[in-house]
């Protein structure tokens, strides 16, 4: 697809007319970073030769290209800015120079072929004392900046401009003046026509392309031009069209994650990243959003600490979220009720920074805006009514469950009417493991039905893990008003892994 859009690029500039007289700006491209260039095109009937021309981004803090002859006041030393004299080549008719602002190993890895030159590589400074005046992370702004190629032979008082290219707004556009000693004064800066950004669309629209090579209502005439031409007075936005560098594909790209999608190019921010990844240092010092059930709390705020709460995925893998009170006072809040037992009821979506204390990593998070209750679960199943039901019944799926692994075996039972439920776990020889629920149902109307998906874990009363071996299920249904009692049980296996 990258190729694909470069390809278009190059179709747009030889295929325009041989009516203008100078070298052209044909092509644009703002982000990402590893995308950044610019195209040059030569439009023109002879070849030209590029080693007085130059091209600059520095148009801020009060320090102009234009004044690169006088040796003051030309360059901004902005770390992202430039002016660059392009290296000892010439341009042929008809043919362009696609030039890099990123380096040649990351451009080649984004468009899958090599730029004519690029710009930390190839091009000298301008300055001609030797220093610098290429920016360490030079770069082209989304939102708004400004792009100008010139001519300067290196004797004469003033520079002459090639093109000159604005986008976003005027913020960083400029204008030359008599006062300046240029023979012409350039389109005042507020009646200049920029392009506009398109920075925050569904695509990344990021590249700006010239459809118009002949400069539609520019002022060709008392200019401050290479060909008299007042390049500022230039209407970009009928000149120039904006269009997709490539389809952009929202998702998860960080391979770790668990969501991880491996069509997408734009991280919109949903990575779920797995508590044993964060366990295991990959994440330190970065912000995470992770998902897990609370499972439990503890107020760590009575000796100068944090709330701390537990997080717990469906593997069993558990990690702490630590919210100082500054940040979220959360028993005055009214998220209060998370921190009051009995736990396990709430799955959370947290995000934060991933800290260590004491050696166990943990999620630091700010405020209520990044803690999330996405669901409610009731540990006792989904009820659903059935006023058919005249006797208990229990049915575990599947029958094996190995705890150690972090697995849960879920269940389904029914019961009659206002009934008495326990559910109870045994061993084969009778023996008492824990109880799994123990509660009057159906008081209110009589209801009866059948509650689907509760779980057991595989621990005991005291919430240890229990011995391999054959386990039963027992479920009992009690009348509180008739007396009527019915029963009903099931094997559940407790496996190891081998």
């Amino acid at each position: 697809m990258k190729n694909l859009f470069v390809t278009l690029i190059f179709l747009s500039t030889i295929l325009f007319s041989v009516d203008a007289d100078h070298l052209l700006l044909t092509g644009i491209s703002i982000r990402p970073s590893d995308a950044e260039m610019f195209i040059v095109t030569n439009p023109t009937s002879s070849s030209i030769d590029l080693t007085d021309y130059y091209i600059s981004d520095a148009t801020s803090t009060n320090k102009y290209y234009y004044n690169l002859p006088s040796g003051q006041n030309y360059w901004s030393g902005i770390p992202n800015d430039f002016i660059v004299r392009f290296p000892a080549t010439s341009l042929a008719p008809g043919d362009s120079l696609t030039v890099s602002l990123s380096d040649s190993a990351d451009f080649r890895n984004f468009y899958d072929y090599n730029a004519d030159l690029v710009v930390s590589e190839d091009f000298l400074n301008a300055s001609s004392d030797g220093s610098t005046t290429i920016g360490p992370i030079i770069g082209l702004a989304d939102d708004k900046e400004c792009l100008v190629l010139f001519y300067w032979d290196g004797i004469s008082p003033t520079v002459m401009d090639v093109d000159y290219f604005i986008w976003g707004d005027d913020s960083y556009a400029s204008a030359k003046t008599t006062a300046d000693g240029y023979p012409y004064n350039d389109t005042p800066i507020d009646q200049q026509q920029f392009i506009r950004s398109y920075a925050n669309s569904i695509v990344v629209d990021s590249l700006y392309r010239r459809i118009d090579i002949n400069e539609d209502a520019e002022v060709i005439t008392n200019g401050n031009g290479i060909t008299g031409h007042d390049e500022t007075s230039e209407n970009l936005a009928s000149n120039w069209e904006i269009v997709p560098l490539f389809e952009l594909i929202p998702g998860c790209i960080d391979v770790n994650a668990i969501n991880y999608n491996s069509e997408a190019n734009l991280d919109d921010g949903s990575c779920i990243i797995d508590i044993p990844m964060i366990n295991a240092g990959l994440y330190d010092g970065q912000i995470v959003t992770l998902i897990g059930v609370m499972v439990d709390y503890f107020d760590v705020t009575v000796y100068n600490g944090p709330h701390s709460l537990t997080l717990e995925d469906a593997n069993g893998y558990r990690i702490e979220i630590s919210i100082w009170p500054d940040d979220w006072d959360i028993p005055n809040s009214p998220e209060a009720y998370l921190i009051t037992p009995p736990f396990e009821k709430y799955l959370i979506k947290a995000t934060g920074v991933v800290d260590e204390y004491e050696g166990e990593k943990q999620i630091g998070v700010t405020g209520p805006d990044f803690f999330e209750v996405i669901d409610f679960i009731d540990p006792n199943g989904d009820f659903v009514a059935d006023p058919s039901i005249t006797k208990a019944k229990i049915s575990p799926a599947p029958f094996v469950v190995i705890p150690t692994l972090g697995e849960v075996i879920e269940y389904s039972y029914e019961y009659p009417a206002d009934s008495r439920v326990v559910i109870r776990i045994f061993d084969l020889a009778g023996r008492f493991v824990t109880t799994l629920r123990d509660d009057y149902l159906g008081s209110e109307g009589g209801t009866q039905g059948v509650v689907e998906k509760p779980i057991w874990d595989g621990r005991d009363h005291l919430g240890g893990i229990v011995a391999p071996g054959t386990y039963i299920i027992h479920l009992e249904a009690s009348n509180f008003q008739t007396g009527k009692t019915t029963t009903d049980t099931a094997p559940i296996v407790v496996g190891v892994r081998f």
